[in-house]
């Protein structure tokens, strides 16, 4: 994913089933190919049996490069649902799921062990389940940028790309082995050559020539709108405690957080940690500036990386008429027989049978959730005949949880 926030493929693998095997095959061959370059590597996955095994021996093979593992946290609060769930408690499920988070983006260790002891207070079973599988995604633990990526909705996303109907109304995962690697090269390349072309070519010889907000990206612009409109609707919990115009050094108390955080321009860090993790100013920088009448300053403190010249550069330019000869062949398939070769360029693919691709296989997760998604309507059907039919949703929030000084 680019600074943009649109995905970037850099390769595919079609494999029978998910193992270890196969998916060290396609890291390798993205290692030879530029992956070897990088200084940092950060897998974000769900808790597979087999990407858990691979990631394990890439740490071991690659210890001169500094590689993390990220769990998914969507997964993760998928599993906690079903935690709860088994130990009746699945009204309690909402403030599990906000104390989580605030576990997670507190900054440092103590204050995220606050918030994991009011979990276990609530469900000792999802507080083993944090300790032992969850802790990858702490803010606190991480030591480079992450920009807030804590999920693999990259990569579901391109699941439901290839689910998108192609010119023959034959979705990629239906069109056998051959043609759902056909078309996922070619829904690739369009998407890449329609990102190429939505970003605007803007370098630094030009740019005066543009606004400042034209030269950056279209998702840092929103993000930053976003965070100075929050600020305003929420500016009585913040307030200046120190202000050093010489160091560019602002202390502010938020009043969410119960605390103080430290703010550094010069450095671009404030004490949340959320200023060095995504690259552009927290809502606690956004805040000094507005206090100090400074706000018209905010998109200096961008990083480049969300320059619209830096992000064009990451995306491969793509032949638009190769795109087009490839539609053109997806719109014949329909005429093929099961025996049929098709020729791309030079290479001879012969695909000998036609079936349809299974829907991927459900997560441990998402199985446990439909049989409680099934007791409940059972449980449901009971109560209405015996009319004891009610609403028993929980209505607590971080507002009622007492914060320690």
């Amino acid at each position: 994913m680019d600074c943009n926030h649109h995905i970037q493929p850099m390769g595919c693998l079609y494999s029978k089933s998910e193992n270890t095997n196969d998916i060290t095959i396609l890291f390798n061959e993205l290692w030879n190919s530029s992956l070897s370059e990088a200084k940092h590597i950060i897998f974000v996955s769900d808790d597979g049996t087999a990407i858990n095994a691979f990631v394990q021996g890439v740490i071991k093979d690659h210890d001169e490069i500094r590689i993390e593992h990220v769990k998914c946290v969507s997964h993760l609060l998928r599993h906690m649902k079903t935690i709860l769930a088994d130990n009746d408690l699945e009204s309690k499920y909402d403030l599990v799921r906000m104390l989580f988070y605030y576990a997670r983006r507190s900054p440092t260790e103590q204050l995220a062990n606050y918030f994991l002891s009011i979990i276990k207070d609530v469900c000792e079973d999802v507080y083993k389940y944090i300790i032992d599988k969850c802790m990858s995604c702490f803010i606190y633990k991480y030591d480079t940028p992450h920009y807030s990526i804590d999920t693999n909705n990259v990569s579901e996303s391109v699941m439901n790309m290839l689910k998108s109907i192609t010119f023959d109304f034959k979705t990629a995962r239906k069109a056998g082995i051959f043609g759902c690697l056909y078309r996922f090269i070619y829904i690739s390349l369009e998407a890449m050559y329609k990102r190429r072309e939505y970003v605007p070519c803007v370098n630094d010889k030009n740019l005066k020539s543009f606004g400042n907000y034209n030269y950056f990206c279209e998702y840092i612009v929103s993000e930053m709108v976003r965070i100075g409109y929050s600020y305003e609707v929420v500016k009585n919990r913040y307030s200046i405690i120190h202000y050093d115009e010489g160091t560019k050094k602002y202390v502010i108390y938020d009043d969410e957080w119960k605390c103080d955080f430290e703010v550094d321009f010069e450095t671009r860090k404030c004490s949340c940690l959320a200023f060095q993790q995504n690259q552009y100013p927290c809502i606690h920088g956004v805040a000094a500036l507005h206090m100090t009448n400074q706000y018209h300053l905010v998109m200096s403190y961008v990083n480049r990386q969300y320059s619209a010249f830096e992000i064009r550069k990451k995306i491969t330019k793509v032949d638009i008429e190769k795109v087009m000869h490839m539609a053109d062949n997806i719109s014949c398939d329909s005429e093929l027989n099961n025996e049929l070769e098709m020729v791309i360029e030079d290479l001879k693919v012969l695909k000998f049978e036609k079936k349809s691709l299974r829907k991927r296989r459900a997560s441990h997760g998402e199985v446990l959730a439909k049989r409680i998604c099934r007791k409940s309507v059972k449980a449901s059907i009971k109560e209405k005949n015996v009319g004891l039919r009610g609403n028993n949703r929980d209505g607590d929030g971080l507002m009622n949880i007492p914060l320690k000084d």
